[in-house]
């Protein structure tokens, strides 16, 4: 037997074995999983948009300085 058939085998016996679960999971459980996920990308999402306008705000004074210069 190769080790290659060696760990599937020991993959599906791993699979194939069940052990009780003593643990109850409610559909406000889920809920609760998925608010935490949209809240953590909204999060990332407007801190993004917070530094992308600061940044934006600094090269368009610099042009907008460079504009009214006289040549």
């Amino acid at each position: 037997m190769t080790r290659l058939e060696a760990i599937a085998l020991g993959a599906a016996a791993t699979l194939l074995v069940t052990a009780p679960a003593h643990a109850y999971l409610d559909p406000a459980t889920g809920a609760a999983v998925t608010s935490a996920i949209m809240g953590f990308f909204a999060a990332i999402y407007f801190t993004l948009k917070k530094y992308y306008h600061r940044i934006m705000r600094v090269f368009r004074r610099g042009t907008a300085d460079q504009e009214n210069i006289p040549s």
